[in-house]
Formats: C-alpha cells, structure tokens, sequence
C-alpha cells in the first residue's frame, strides 16, 4: 500500500469579538484570507493590538 505524505500549505487565522461572528463571512477582529505557507507554530499575530480584559474568539482553518 502507497501512503501519500501531506503537508499543510495553506491557513487562515479568523478572530471576533463574539462567537456568532466567528466565521469566514463575520470576523470582525482579523480575517487572514487564505495565507500559503507550511509555517504550523509560532505564527506571530499580525492584526490590530488586542486589549487587555477583553475575550477574543478565534480559529485557525487549514
């Protein structure tokens, strides 16, 4: 049997102010769009400052 190795090339980080807008189509916060790269740790976050005693939702898709 042949396995085939994969990879993650592609992510996107999504991040709101409540869980209902956490989706592609209503982030709020930041919506990386689809971002290529095999980087899977230490992705420094690139949106606006986030505020102390605030929640954050966020996902990352792969």
């Amino acid at each position: 049997m042949l396995r085939s190795n994969k990879s993650q090339s592609v992510y996107r980080i999504l991040v709101s102010s409540s869980e209902d807008k956490l989706n592609e189509d209503a982030a709020d916060l930041r919506n990386t769009s689809k971002v290529t790269s095999d980087k899977s740790s230490f992705v420094k976050y690139a949106g606006n400052a986030l505020k102390a005693i605030q929640t954050y939702y966020w996902k990352v898709k792969i």
